[in-house]
């Protein structure tokens, strides 16, 4: 297939794709450099000289005593907490900016189908869990520990875990099921799901014209 024998739409609608992709990209190098600036910028906070607090200082946002957090004090659960969710992100979309990055390697559609299913489980689901158990923790502590506010707090979180969980398997099982990789000489990086046949091998016919053109 030719370019002049692609219809317009069929280019619109490549160059299109090739742009969120762009964008994309964009948008997680921005993420990843501020997430890295503040971890950097914060770190001397983190191994400074701690003073010492109950846990119910650290979480009652009304506090004027300054905290600061320390690798060295005693392991808790808050401070796992804390430190999962300071690192992990960063690391979480750093792997995601490598897998939708992969060019020129060649990438198996079993690891695409295993990549979903981790990129869904351990990312969305695990990294917004954790998030929203601190987050029940700090307004319990602002709201005074009343135990029909925590209650409302953890039934709340339960409904949203369950439907995140839900829509999270639904999503994972559709990427699985429809995981494909770009064809040989596409341009285009990383793992695909859901792919319309006609659409591809018509984008990749047309994209390989596109580069083949001499400047």
């Amino acid at each position: 297939m030719s370019l002049s024998s692609a219809s317009p739409e069929v280019i619109l609608e490549t160059i299109k794709s090739m742009q969120i992709s762009r964008t994309i990209t964009y948008w997680q190098m921005s993420s990843i450099a501020f997430l890295i600036y503040d971890i950097i910028i914060m770190l001397p906070k983190e191994v400074s000289d701690f003073y010492f607090c109950t846990i119910d200082e650290i979480l009652n946002v009304h506090e004027t005593k300054k905290v600061e957090y320390i690798w060295k004090h005693a392991w808790t659960f808050l401070k796992m907490m804390y430190l999962f969710a300071r690192y992990y992100g960063p690391l979480y979309i750093i792997q995601v900016f490598v897998v939708y990055n992969i060019i020129g390697l060649p990438i198996k559609v079993q690891f695409c189908q295993r990549w979903f299913w981790a990129k869904i489980l351990l990312g969305e689901i695990l990294f917004t869990t954790v998030i929203n158990i601190i987050l029940i923790m700090r307004l319990n502590a602002m709201y005074g520990k009343k135990l029909k506010v925590l209650v409302f707090l953890v039934f709340l979180v339960i409904v949203e875990f369950v439907l995140e969980l839900y829509c999270s398997l639904v999503s994972a099982k559709k990427a699985y099921e429809t995981t494909f990789t770009a064809p040989l000489g596409l341009p285009w990086p990383g793992c695909f799901a859901r792919p319309n046949v006609m659409f591809t091998l018509t984008a990749w016919s047309v994209l390989s014209t596109l580069i083949s053109v001499p400047e």
